[in-house]
């Protein structure tokens, strides 16, 4: 899953290796605000080679159930928005056809923290496995993409004092994509060093 709400430049985001996590046929899910990051998530889309589909909304609430408005520049923002993408010709499972593109959930967790409604509709719609890239929390058959691979630019450099990497990296990514603020859900991701 992906958010462009997160502090990465456009050119930072635009190298993030996704095209490499995802597999042949894949759903991705995008969440943007509105206004300029919208634009930006579109480019994003394109230079990934995703095509845009349809764009969903999470109806933000208080705990209580009562709307939750924010700042605005025009009106007050009560909600985010997730564009969702398709990488090849990968149909939403049956289930989808019962969701509507707007969900109502409230506001909990940390800062930029998706809600758990989101991830049941990923399962719901999509299928796995599943990977995230910014997760702010660990979730049941979801991956943190981007932990994954600086956790293996750490081993690298350990396994390979010196070189910074391994002399050849090998990776095998099966990804499928869910996704939060700026997070990319994908996953299923297996690492494979071979020394020279």
């Amino acid at each position: 899953m992906l958010s462009t709400s997160a502090t990465m430049s456009q050119p930072d985001l635009l190298d993030l290796p996704v095209p490499e996590w995802l597999m042949d046929d894949a759903h991705v899910y995008l969440w943007i605000l509105d206004g300029e990051n919208c634009k930006n998530a579109h480019a994003l889309f394109d230079h990934w080679s995703i095509v845009f589909k349809e764009t969903h909304a999470w109806n933000k609430t208080y705990p209580s159930g009562i709307p939750r408005l924010g700042l605005g520049h025009y009106f007050r923002n009560n909600v985010e928005y997730i564009l969702f993408g398709v990488r090849g010709n990968l149909p939403t499972q049956r289930a989808a056809r019962s969701l509507g593109k707007c969900f109502t959930a409230p506001v909990v967790g940390e800062h930029s923290e998706k809600p758990d409604e989101f991830y049941q509709r990923v399962r719901a719609a999509s299928y796995p496995p599943f990977g995230e890239v910014f997760q702010r929390k660990p979730r049941d058959g979801f991956i943190n993409l981007y932990e994954e691979r600086a956790v293996a630019k750490k081993a690298a450099a350990y396994l390979w004092p010196g070189l910074g990497q391994p002399p050849v990296l090998v990776e095998i990514v099966n990804l499928f994509w869910g996704a939060a603020v700026f997070g990319l859900a994908a996953a299923h991701l297996w690492r494979l060093w071979c020394p020279a």
